[in-house]
C-alpha cells in the first residue's frame, strides 16, 4: 500500500485502540470514572481530533492514490471497524451485566424493581437494546461494504469515520445511562 495511505490506516487504528483501552479500564461503579466517560463524549478529545483531521488533511492523499490503493485502505479500515464493534459489544455486555448485578443485589422484588426502573431517566434495558441494534446494523453494513462497494471515494472515507465517531458517542451515552442507574440504585431506600 502507498506509504501515505498506510500512515492514514495506522493513525486510525491507533485511535481506535486508544478508545478501547479507555473502555476496558472503565468501571462505571466507580465515581472516579465519570471524567473518563465525559472525555469520550466531547468533540474536542484526541480521538475526534484525529478523526476530523483525517477527513481533511488526508484528502489530497486519498485523491492522489490509485483506485486499488484506496480500495485496499478502505477495506482494511472496514475490517478494523468490524473488530472494533465486536470488542465494543464485549464491553457493552460487561457494563450492562454490572448494572444487573448491582440491581439484583439490592432489589429482589420484581414489582419494586419495575418501580425503580420507571424512575430512571433512561431505561438501561432500552439503552442496551438500542446500542446492540445499532452495532449489529452497522456491522452488517460494513460487512456488505467489503462486497458491494464499487467506488471507494473520499466521501466513502468520510462515511466510515462518521460511523466510528457515532459508535464512540453512542457508547459514551450508554456509559452515562448505566452510571446514573448504578448511582441511583446505590442511593435507593427500600420502601417500608
Amino acid at each position: 500500500m502507498n506509504r501515505m495511505a498506510e500512515d492514514i490506516f495506522l493513525d486510525i487504528e491507533a485511535q481506535i485502540m486508544a478508545v478501547l483501552d479507555v473502555w476496558e479500564s472503565l468501571d462505571v461503579a466507580d465515581e472516579a470514572t465519570t471524567e473518563k466517560i465525559n472525555s469520550l463524549a466531547h468533540d474536542f478529545n484526541p480521538f475526534y481530533g484525529v478523526m476530523n483531521s483525517a477527513k481533511f488533511a488526508y484528502q489530497r492523499v486519498l485523491e492522489s492514490i490509485t483506485d486499488q490503493e484506496r480500495k485496499s485502505l478502505y477495506l482494511r479500515i472496514d475490517q478494523k471497524t468490524l473488530e472494533f464493534m465486536d470488542l465494543a459489544k464485549i464491553v457493552l455486555n460487561r457494563v450492562y451485566n454490572l448494572f444487573n448485578h448491582e440491581a439484583s443485589s439490592r432489589i429482589t422484588n420484581e414489582e419494586e424493581m419495575t418501580r425503580f426502573k420507571k424512575g430512571l431517566e433512561m431505561s438501561p434495558e432500552v439503552a442496551y437494546n438500542e446500542l446492540t441494534y445499532f452495532i449489529d446494523v452497522r456491522k452488517r453494513y460494513f460487512a456488505q461494504d467489503q462486497n458491494f462497494h464499487l467506488y471507494y471515494t473520499v466521501e466513502t472515507f468520510y462515511e466510515i469515520l462518521d460511523d466510528i465517531q457515532a459508535m464512540v458517542l453512542r457508547m459514551s451515552y450508554f456509559f452515562y445511562t448505566i452510571k446514573e442507574a448504578i448511582d441511583k440504585i446505590r442511593a435507593y431506600n427500600r420502601p417500608e
